[in-house]
């Protein structure tokens, strides 16, 4: 990207939103006794600069696209109505921006709107919550919480799709052991937010993570998940996957540092083949005063099992500073480049995203 204007724009756009008043509150619509209902929202707003490069095998440029400007990437808006101590509800609609689709495709629909949460909740104890309907799954939320920066970049295990962050089933999570272990297993559709279909198959999603009390502030952490992603619609169908990741993070009150190892792999219907996907991925943040920086390096190795397999292999970096102007806002300048060679498992094929710009996040 050549570019003169990049860091005056970027820099003049930030001045003017942290200068910005923006009143923050939880807004509670109704409350009587046990009873309560809230209404909350997110949303990222980026404006970056980014450019996309495909070659082919023999080096020889196919596809060199630019595209700039501003992005409301997601918008949350919930709702959550607690009917007493025990029970809840929640819905939270996800208003969607689809500028990033595959490089050349034409955008489905400007924007997106869908459900992404809509579940009621048993709390019975510490020990035991119940959840049925659309709900997160066991992993994704969990990790974006400890990462602190997904209005930039997803962790690894969506970034590279190998699992969804909400899904359509039952769960049940909790603390045992005085809150040393953590649980959250879950039975779904396995399609995810985006596909609400039954099947024929039932997905298994779980996580456990321990967390010591004699080493505050490390936790460790163990998903399995097990299925056929929704793809299982009749007999002699449906791509059966299973996928593992294992997390250690450590944090301290200002800074928080992860290391993550993925291995997932699909049996492909009707094909002697299968696809061997392994990943890690490591990542940290830090604040000092009204400051920060983030940074998060995901490798990918993706592999069809054909006669002369040729591995895919993905390089993905994000780097970035970011500030705390007002309750509630976060402002970050940031980089996101990814790279992947023989990409689509062809030898010498290449495809380049680089992305630079102001990335916002705020909550209510």
């Amino acid at each position: 990207m050549k570019r003169k204007f990049i860091l005056p724009a970027v820099t003049a756009l930030m001045a003017c939103l942290a200068g910005a008043s923006i009143a923050n509150a939880e807004i509670t619509v109704y409350e009587s006794g046990e009873q309560k209902l809230t209404i909350g929202g997110k949303t990222y707003i980026n404006f970056t600069l980014s450019n996309e490069e495909v070659k082919n095998a023999a080096g020889v440029t196919t596809a060199d696209i630019d595209r700039d400007g501003l992005a409301v990437d997601r918008f949350y808006l919930e709702a959550k109505y607690h009917a007493n101590k025990v029970w809840m509800g929640r819905i939270t609609m996800d208003v969607n921006n689809e500028q990033n689709v595959a490089l050349g495709t034409p955008l489905d629909r400007n924007m997106n709107v869908f459900l992404k949460y809509a579940y009621i909740e048993g709390n019975f104890r510490p020990e035991l919550q119940v959840r049925l309907g659309l709900s997160h799954t066991p992993w994704i939320d969990y990790e974006q919480s400890l990462w602190g920066h997904r209005y930039v970049s997803k962790v690894a295990s969506d970034y590279f799709k190998f699992d969804d962050s909400s899904d359509y089933g039952v769960g049940l999570k909790g603390d045992v052991v005085d809150g040393l272990i953590q649980y959250w297993a879950t039975a779904t559709n396995g399609g995810g937010y985006s596909n609400p279909n039954r099947t024929e198959g039932i997905d298994f999603n779980g996580r456990i993570t321990v967390t010591p009390k004699k080493v505050e502030g490390l936790q460790v952490s163990g998903q399995y998940r097990n299925g056929y992603r929704g793809t299982k619609t009749g007999p002699n169908t449906g791509d059966k996957s299973s996928f593992f990741q294992a997390m250690v993070t450590y944090a301290q009150e200002d800074w928080r540092a992860g290391i993550n190892y993925l291995d997932n792999s699909t049996d492909l219907a009707g094909s002697v083949f299968d696809v061997d996907d392994s990943a890690y991925a490591v990542w940290g943040w830090g604040k000092m005063g009204e400051y920060g920086a983030f940074g998060r390096y995901d490798h990918r190795k993706n592999e069809n099992a054909a006669a002369v397999p040729v591995a895919a292999k993905t390089d993905h970096f994000v780097l970035g500073v970011e500030t705390w102007p007002v309750k509630g806002l976060t402002l970050a300048v940031a980089w996101d480049y990814s790279k992947t060679k023989n990409d689509g498992n062809t030898a010498g094929a290449q495809r380049k995203s680089n992305k630079f710009g102001l990335y916002s996040e705020y909550k209510f």
